[in-house]
């Protein structure tokens, strides 16, 4: 037994000094160290860019492509924005028309439409025109019957001559076309 204990602390103690022997570098070791580890970093940066391999060259012209690409994507976007805006002024410019806007006041009820959709956001476009036609009727063809006949008499009564009928009589009274009722 004590053979095992004298061979155990022998191979503990050859474990310890191995631990205790550091390797070192020369400054040449370490650069090319450093070296490949950014080789291999540029190599795999240049397969995630989808480059065959990595060089200068191939990473400027893909920065170049990208910006161009860039530059043609935002024009695009900006493209798309506009067109969406002048799809929007026409969508809604025809259903204020068909909800009976006057064309004389599309202008000024597209911005009050406009208005109340920044507003809120829970209207679509045939709800805020509505509610704009409701707030200011006088902007469709559609006037309320109480507009109508505020000061204006209106005769109910047919068999009562008038002065017109009284005219048309007396002028026409000879010709074939006058059906007198």
């Amino acid at each position: 037994m004590e053979d095992n204990k004298t061979v155990d602390t022998q191979t503990t103690t050859q474990d310890t000094s191995t631990q205790n022997e550091v390797k070192t570098f020369t400054q040449e070791e370490l650069d090319q160290a450093v070296s490949n580890r950014i080789a291999r970093t540029k190599e795999t940066f240049a397969k995630k860019l989808g480059l065959e391999s990595y060089s200068d060259e191939a990473l400027e012209s893909f920065v170049s492509e990208y910006k161009d690409l860039s530059g043609k994507v935002t024009e695009l976007n900006e493209t798309i924005a506009t067109k969406e805006n002048i799809l929007f002024e026409k969508d809604l410019r025809v259903e204020a028309l068909s909800l009976g806007v006057k064309t004389e006041n599309l202008d000024k009820v597209a911005k009050l439409v406009k208005t109340d959709l920044q507003e809120n956001t829970e209207l679509d476009v045939k709800g805020a025109l509505t509610q704009v036609l409701e707030d200011y009727p006088f902007f469709g063809n559609v006037v309320d019957q109480k507009t109508l006949q505020v000061g204006i008499e209106t005769k109910t009564d047919k068999s009562a001559p008038n002065e017109v009928d009284a005219y048309l009589k007396a002028k026409y009274k000879n010709s074939r076309y006058y059906n007198e009722k």
